[in-house]
């Protein structure tokens, strides 16, 4: 089902001598695909209590000179406080010649044939705006409307644009499903606002059908090939003024701007950020030298050789077919609060009190002071992290110790007491398997990692928390067990050892999920880091690469995000907080009423990151046993 952009006769008709309405049904004719037709509605005659109408309190009014039209005191005449808005100036709203043709309908009679007539109203009209109307399709008809000069067409469900008014200039098709404009060329064009579009490196492609063109707004679609976006920028030639890519898979490759530049030195704007003088002399730098690269390669015979994969450089952070990614973890605060709302149930934390304070009130035993949440957790107790990479892949890390280390007691004396710390120091954290959290990210020919790249800013990165009893182990018993039976048992005997454990793993594998025990881990909470501010980056720095496979600088993106309960982690509300007013002092924190306990976590996320160094884990030393048993309380 599509609708047509067209003008019937029989749509412009008479509802009532005095509520005339001129309906454009062909602009959305189509009832299955449509919120309903686009009126214009000459300002209706309301009636007070008495009976009269407001036509005739006005007539009454400017007859006695004692009250001006529009402001009389009855709401039902329309005439009170902020009730007099005209709908000649509501009509303005899909058109600026709404008001002009309410004029001729009132003065000619909305019967007139020649203003009902199609041939009439496709030739009146300059300037149309129908957002959010559910059209499919611009049909042949949209040829008809020989003088419409402003087509806003947003937020619609248009594919293709296969028709254009003749002379068109301003076309606003934002927020569509666009993925080509398989229109004839035009010449009068001078504006195209494509954004929020899946419009790919073809779509791009098919602006040059526009040679005149002076702004084109092509942010946050699909287009990912620096080198189509280049050759349509050639196509388009030297009218081109401004140009808007941020928020598309392009401007994630490093020196694009630049690139873009040397292509288009012409450009005034780009991304919304005039262009320096620097920029434009190293823009053109980069050319010269991609061109001439570019000749030596066209005099060098090619050799076939099979394609592989280029090899990562080990000193640098990416270039045009990769990037590296790389995740440096700071501390992290007030991890207490999502332990005690994780693991203590309502009420065990006032009787764990409760039980101390009888143990205090014998004056005969020894008190140890303890914590019901540290002594939940255990001594052994650890903390790790996951976080999910744009291929869609969950990478755990290493954990660390969530308590302090404590001092050795004698036998027969009562265990230390738990501590937990008050903050962790993650900077040195890796991977399960011990490598560190870095990650390089291929573009492919295709660039669909380019465009999973994007996605996977646009989501953010998610995070998680989870809480082990115990330390993770390299190597379950069982595995140990059978290699050290494998070392003992030469020849034949190994061989048997290691089937007979095949065979108990397979049997293992069949017992149903019902039966295996479960996941010691504990998930506590996790947040969403926003990372589009990625897509919106427009650099500044005029250090370019001495060529085009050159290495970038680094970019990186701190902030401390709040890490809440894993059952409340998606919350929009609690992952984008509402804006404090300025000059409260809790801005960028979590409301007050009603809040979910939250932790603090220090990070860097970084795209094209150069190799992480190794960080060593400071070692903490045990405090020292107490010198003299504790005193119970009471006593002097």
């Amino acid at each position: 089902m599509y609708v047509h952009l067209a003008l019937w006769p029989h749509c412009c008709y008479l509802s009532s001598v005095d509520h005339a309405s001129v309906r454009l049904g062909g602009l959305a004719g189509d009832t299955e695909n449509s919120e309903g037709p686009v009126t214009i509605l000459e300002e209706p005659t309301s009636r007070d209590k008495d009976g009269k109408g407001q036509k005739e309190g006005k007539e009454k009014s400017q007859k006695e000179g004692t009250e001006k039209p529009g402001k009389g005191k009855g709401k039902e005449k329309g005439e009170g406080k902020g009730e007099g808005k005209s709908l000649e100036s509501e009509s303005n709203g899909w058109s600026s010649d709404a008001e002009k043709l309410l004029r001729l309908v009132k003065r000619v009679g909305p019967r007139n044939p020649n203003l009902c007539s199609s041939a009439f109203l496709k030739a009146f009209f300059h300037d149309l705006r129908l957002p959010q109307l559910r059209i499919g399709q611009l049909g042949e008809d949209a040829l008809g409307f020989s003088q419409l000069t402003s087509l806003d067409v947003s937020r619609n469900s248009l594919l293709d644009l296969p028709y254009l008014p003749p002379n068109l200039r301003f076309l606003r098709a934002y927020n569509n499903r666009l993925s080509r404009l398989s229109c004839k060329p035009l010449s009068s064009l001078c504006f195209l606002g494509l954004g929020f579009n899946p419009l790919g490196d073809q779509g791009f492609a098919d602006a040059s059908k526009f040679p005149n063109l002076l702004s084109l707004d092509a942010g946050n679609t699909d287009t990912a090939s620096l080198a189509s976006a280049k050759s349509s920028l050639k196509s388009l030639g030297s009218s081109l003024r401004h140009l808007f890519l941020l928020g598309s898979p392009i401007c994630l490759l490093p020196f694009y701007r630049l690139q873009v530049l040397g292509e288009a030195p012409q450009l005034q704007v780009l991304d919304g950020l005039a262009p320096s003088e620097e920029e434009l002399a190293e823009a053109q730098q980069l050319a010269e030298a991609a061109e001439a690269a570019e000749a030596a390669d066209a005099g060098t015979p090619a050799v076939e050789e099979p394609a592989e994969p280029a090899p990562v450089p080990a000193g640098g952070g990416g270039g045009p077919e990769w990037c590296r990614i790389t995740l440096a973890l700071g501390q992290l605060k007030n991890h207490q609060e999502l332990l005690r709302e994780a693991l203590l149930p309502p009420g065990e934390e006032e009787a764990f009190a409760a039980q101390q304070a009888e143990l205090a009130a014998d004056p005969s035993a020894e008190v140890v002071e303890r914590d019901a949440l540290a002594e939940k957790c255990g001594q052994e107790s650890q903390l790790a992290l996951s976080f999910q990479l744009p291929s869609g892949i969950w990478v755990a890390t290493s954990s660390i110790n969530l308590c302090k280390k404590t001092y050795e007691v004698e036998e027969g004396q009562p265990p230390p007491p738990v501590v937990l710390k008050e903050s962790l120091k993650l900077k040195a954290l890796r991977q399960e398997t011990g490598e560190h959290l870095s990650f390089d990210v291929r573009f492919e020919e295709d660039l669909s990692g380019l465009r999973a790249l994007r996605q996977w800013l646009q989501r953010g990165l998610q995070l998680k928390l989870h809480y082990l009893p115990k330390p993770k182990e390299k190597e379950t018993e069982k595995e140990q067990e059978t290699a050290a039976a494998a070392e003992e048992q030469p020849g034949e005997e190994a061989a048997e050892a290691t089937e007979a454990a095949g065979q108990a793993e397979a049997t293992e594998v069949s017992v149903s999920e019902a039966q295996r025990p479960k996941d010691p881990s504990v998930c506590l909470g996790g947040c969403v880091l926003p990372l589009s501010s990625f897509l919106q980056r427009t650099p500044t720095s005029t250090s370019g690469p001495s060529g085009p496979s050159g290495c970038p600088d680094p970019w990186p993106h701190a902030a401390e995000v709040a890490v809440v309960p894993v059952a409340q982690w998606m919350n929009p509300e609690i992952q984008v907080p509402k804006e404090k007013e300025k000059g409260d002092k809790g801005a960028g924190q979590a409301p007050s009423g009603g809040a979910p306990p939250s932790a603090q976590l220090e990070l860097v996320l970084t795209l094209y990151s150069m190799p992480l160094e190794d960080v060593a884990e400071s070692e903490e030393e045990a405090p020292p046993a107490p010198k003299a048993k504790a005193k119970a309380k009471g006593k002097k």
